[in-house]
Order: C-alpha cells, then structure tokens, then sequence
C-alpha cells in the first residue's frame, strides 16, 4: 500500500509539472527548463553543461530547488516503504546526492543574490564572473574516467574468513559549478586491494578557475562477505524503531584544478576528515561502523580540451623579422596561430605538406608593444615581449585590417595559455562515454523456429512399400528395427470411402443433367 502510495503522489506531482512548464512556456522564453535528471549507468552517462547554472536567474535557480525538494520528498517515502538492501542501499544513496544539491543550488542562489546588491550600491567586483566574453579565457571540454581507489588493508583483514570479512558499498560524489553528481555503487570486501568506478562524466563550457570536487562515501552491509556472489536477497535490519536504514559515511576526500589536467591516469592525495568537504558528511568517528582502509590516494584521468586547440585561431601572411647572422631581414611568410603556437612556412601550400620554418611560441603572461615602422610607414609591428631573456619575436601587418585581427588573435592566445597552462599545447583525448546497447531481441515467430524435415516425393514412393497401418504398428515392438515411420506434408489424406464418395458425386451429376434435358 505504501509503494502504490508513493507511486500515486509522483504521478500527480508529474503531471502537476507537466502542465505548468506548458502554461509557461510561453513567459519563460529561452530560459532555462528544469529536466528530470536520468540516472546514471555505469557504461553510459550524458554530459553536462557546467556553465549552465550560472548563466540562470535567481527565479530559475529558485525554480530548480523546489523541482529537487519534490524529488528529495518522494525519495524519502520510497525509502520508507523499501524491505531489501539493495533498494535501500540506492535510495539513501540518491538522497545524499539530492541534498547536496539542493545545498550547492542555494549556495549559488546566495551569491546571485549578493552580487545584485553590490551592483545597485554601484561597486564593482572584480570576479571573473564578471569578466566580458572578449576578455576571458576560452572555455573547454572535461573529462573525467578510469576513477580507482586503492585500498590498504592490514593482514589480518586479509587472513579473515568470508564469514568474517564486512561488506563495504562506496561511490564517489563529484561537484563543479554547482552541478553535482555521483557514480555507481560498488560493493567491496578486505579481498580486493582496490575500487574501480567505470563512470565516464563529461563536462562542456568550463571555465579554467573551475574546482572539481571528489568526496568519496561508504557504508557497510549487515551481511558478511560470505554471501556477496549468492545472488539472495538481503532484508533490512529491523530495531524496535522500525526498518534500519543505510547511512553514508565520508572517506575521503580531495579537489581538482587546472594544475591537475593529464592526458594519462595520475594519483591524487586523498584528505581525511570534514574540513573542506560537504557539511552533509560525517565520518566514521561518530559512528560504530568499521572504517575503510584507504591507501591515501586516488587515481583518475582528468583531460581538458579548450576551445583554442579546436582550430586555427588566426591565419594569413606576416612580416616576420629574421636573424641571418649579425643582421637582421624581414620575410614574408604564411602564419598560422594554433597550439599557443605561430608556425610559418614560405607558402600556404607548404603548410599541407612540409615542416614549418619558423616557430614562435606564446608564453604566459607575454605582453605585446605595438609601433610602426620609421622606414616603412604603412607597416604596422607586434612586439612579444616576456620576461624571458631571449630574442623578442617581432611581426608586422602591411593593412590596418590585418593588424587589428592579429593583435586580438594573440592577446586572447595569451589569455588562453596562461589560464590553462600546458592544455593549449596538446590536443587530450577527451573519453565520452559509449552508449548503452539494448540486448537483441530473437524476432523469429514460432512457426520459423520450429524446423521440420520434408521428405521428397521419390522417398516416399519408395519407401511407400515399407509403411504399415496405425493398427499393425502398435502391436509391433518398440525396439523393433524394421519399423520405419515416416510423414509427408504434403501427401493429401485419403478417407477410406474414397470409392462411395465417387459414386455418389457421379450420380449427382447424372440427375442435373436429365434436370436440364427437361427443362430444354
């Protein structure tokens, strides 16, 4: 009664939903539409906008609270009404998720709202928020796969029997930008040295200032290691209280950064306690519930692709100043700007097929000094200038046109590498996750299924001489080797009054034929 309950009050809270996005689809625009999250699988996982939430307005992100309470609230009475493990092991899990969202959502909620009031006491605010799209750094693609974490075990734990060995459920909950997920939930014992999560997230418009934070959760079953491959189906623990249900406890936990980007799996130092993690975390210090051993650290591969290594930021032909020797000349070349990169070549053709002749590297924090050449007044000149003691490269533009687009192509190169650093340089091989294929299906009816041998029309008149009546064969014996039972499909049934059937049909015929006589 409690399931059918629950069942009932989501279908109208559904259809509630429903009718209202539909009556204000109209007054809402292109605003932001609240959709119901799908669950993540552990072989297929959609991406995410990571600049989505901040682009909303306080009604919006208001909004998508209360969608995330109703939800929250109907979580709550599924775990109620849930009798095994397993459904409550995933309900308690999805509650944690669904606070710790609803908490980021008014934490970002909070600062909407004290950003509007510093905007109407006229101050300014040098966030990078509020930085024009001209003057920021380009954003990127990340992505976040092949999460192990590596467990220490003592020997002890090691040399317990299966009877003896606890039952751990770990998954990992990720936050950047107030959006927040988690993984899937993998169960553990003290056999196994560590955990391995196949989840592939990939995030789209991030920003390079973004923290990607990994808190890592645990609980333990009732059960023993002993019954972990059964199959069976474990109850809950019942108390004088009612039903007991599974509490997540936090192991550990760390955050990410541009300093961390790879192209490979690296580890990562995990932290221990409450300080800087969710204020929804408690730890294994206030509860009886045996620890998990961590090793002390996590590894992942976290790639980013920034926009800027998509394609060429900037192309067309340049006066590059060379050095032959002592002396100093000016050659025109082909210039593309890719990779925080000025590659040239003598021709555009040559860019195809050959190696450049020329490199210019943009470095971080490079500054550009702009003049114009005292010989040749229509030649405009770029200087790059770094703190670095080498040759400064120096370009020139013979168009005001051309100028103007090379010196925005490189102030935003600059830009670029020096907010994500080495991830300018390469192209990352961003991992997406691969969709979930559904099981064929058998789509052979029955009658095709079923096979059955003709025999051919030869066969059966040769053989025809070796049947025996139905009557003659039941009184043989089974093992009787000379029986032969063989069936035609397609051999028409003769009745045994074949002949009085003939005579009738004839006679029949005979009397409407003297009828017609008589009627001429």
């Amino acid at each position: 009664m409690a399931t059918r309950e629950v069942g009932n009050n989501l279908r109208e809270q559904r259809q509630y939903r429903k009718a209202r996005n539909r009556s204000e689809g109209d007054d809402r625009g292109q605003n932001f539409s609240v959709k119901k999250r799908r669950k993540m699988d552990p072989v297929f996982v959609e991406k995410w906008d990571a600049a989505a939430l901040k682009e909303l307005d306080d009604s919006a992100i208001q909004e998508k609270i209360d969608h995330e309470v109703h939800i929250r609230d109907g979580i709550v009475k599924l775990l109620a009404a849930c009798h095994e493990e397993v459904q409550a092991l995933e309900a308690s899990k999805n509650l944690l998720t669904i606070n710790a969202r609803i908490l980021a959502l008014m934490a970002l909620l909070q600062r909407h709202r004290a950003k509007s009031v510093l905007r109407r006491k006229g101050s300014s605010s040098t966030s990078p928020l509020d930085l024009d799209d001209g003057d920021a750094p380009c954003k990127a693609q990340l992505s976040l796969s092949d999460i192990r974490v590596p467990l220490m075990w003592t020997q002890d734990d090691h040399n317990k029997t299966k009877t003896e060995q606890h039952l751990y459920y770990v998954f990992c909950l990720l936050k950047l930008d107030g959006q927040v997920l988690d993984t899937a939930l993998v169960e553990t014992d003290e056999s196994e040295t560590d955990i391995s999560f196949d989840n592939i997230i990939v995030f789209d418009n991030v920003s390079h200032d973004f923290r990607l934070d990994i808190e890592i959760y645990y609980t333990v079953s009732s059960d023993s290691a002993a019954n972990r491959f059964t199959g069976a189906m474990r109850p809950l623990r019942r108390t004088a209280a009612g039903p007991e249900t599974p509490k997540f406890i936090l192991a550990g936990h760390t955050q990410l950064t541009v300093d961390h980007l790879n192209d490979s799996v690296k580890s990562h130092d995990l932290k221990t306690g409450l300080y800087g993690a969710s204020p929804l975390a408690t730890t294994s210090e206030s509860s009886n519930m045996p620890q998990l051993a961590l090793w002390g650290q996590i590894c992942c591969r976290l790639a980013a692709r920034p926009a800027c290594v998509e394609e060429p930021q900037m192309n067309g032909f340049l006066e590059i100043q060379m050095r032959t020797g002592s002396q100093f000349s000016w050659c025109r070349l082909w210039c593309v700007l890719k990779h925080a990169t000025i590659k040239c070549w003598k021709s555009k053709d040559d860019s195809n097929n050959k190696e450049p002749v020329e490199l210019i590297e943009i470095k971080p924090n490079m500054e550009i000094a702009d003049t114009i050449s005292p010989t040749f007044q229509q030649r405009h000149i770029l200087i790059l200038t770094s703190q670095m003691p080498e040759k400064e490269p120096v370009l020139a533009s013979n168009s005001d046109e051309e100028y103007a687009r090379w010196r925005d192509a490189l102030y935003q190169a600059i830009r670029d590498v020096t907010a994500w650093k080495d991830s300018c340089r390469q192209e990352m091989n961003i991992v997406y996750p691969k969709p979930k294929r559904l099981p064929s299906v058998e789509t052979k009816t029955l009658y095709d299924s079923i096979e059955v041998t003709l025999s051919c029309t030869t066969d059966y008149v040769k053989n025809d001489a070796k049947r025996r009546p139905l009557g003659e064969l039941k009184s043989l014996p089974a093992e009787s080797p000379s029986v032969e039972c063989t069936y035609d499909i397609w051999q028409r049934r003769v009745p045994e009054n074949r002949s009085f059937r003939k005579a009738k049909r004839q006679a029949g015929d005979e009397n409407r034929l003297l009828n017609y006589e008589t009627t001429i």
